[in-house]
């Protein structure tokens, strides 16, 4: 992308280059709302937005991975996946974005760093606070479960306002394994609905969807 925003090039991957590497994923790199839509370029910290009509991008966002920001490393026209890898090899650690999704209170982004561990950030366009977690602790339902973010389990999707995260079963059996006989019979009275499904998991079944609702902060 020049400064004219234009795009002088595209970096194509190459089919080979995916499938040797893994360094590229990134799980949603392109949002679409009613108004416009937003797109991410890999390894980029700017959240572009690009008009309906197609006909413009501009920068929407900046995102400040200071101090683990990735330096500016020109990409040439004949790298591939492969050679683009080389480069970030020799760096230390880094931060990038591996999914995003943006609605009208609230922007949030999902981080991985070179170790491909995960960060869970959102922005509030209102108060301009931001809240980063690697963990996220579970004190309403299943009390006390951990589900850590990492760069395999990081939510990529979204449902109107609401976030929505793909949990394996497992993760929810073991907390419901370690309520106190008190909490199990609370847990059927006030919510029967996830009494139901956290008692009848087994480990072969399909992911469970958390719909992740976000306050206003």
């Amino acid at each position: 992308m020049n400064n004219e925003g234009k795009q002088d090039f595209f970096f194509n991957p190459g089919e080979d280059g995916v499938k040797k590497s893994q360094f590229f994923r990134t799980w949603r790199a392109l949002f679409s709302t009613d108004s416009c839509f937003y797109l991410n370029y890999p390894y980029c910290d700017t959240i572009y937005s690009i008009s309906s009509d197609l006909s413009k991008i501009t920068p929407s966002y900046y995102i400040d991975y200071t101090p683990k920001k990735l330096p500016d490393i020109p990409i040439e026209p004949t790298d591939d996946v492969i050679s683009w890898k080389k480069k970030l090899s020799h760096l230390g650690d880094y931060l990038k974005t591996a999914s995003f999704g943006i609605r009208d209170k609230f922007l949030y982004i999902g981080i991985t760093d070179k170790a491909y561990k995960g960060y869970l950030s959102l922005y509030s366009k209102r108060s301009k606070k931001i809240m980063t977690a690697k963990r996220l602790v579970d004190d309403m339902y299943l009390k006390g479960n951990v589900i850590t973010v990492t760069g395999k389990r990081i939510p990529h999707n979204m449902d109107g306002n609401d976030i929505i995260w793909e949990i394996k079963p497992r993760i929810l059996m073991k907390g419901y394994q370690r309520l106190s006989a008190t909490d199990r019979e609370t847990l059927q009275q006030k919510y029967p609905a996830w009494d139901q499904i956290s008692s009848s998991l087994k480990e072969d079944d399909n992911p469970v969807l958390l719909r992740i609702k976000v306050k206003d902060f």
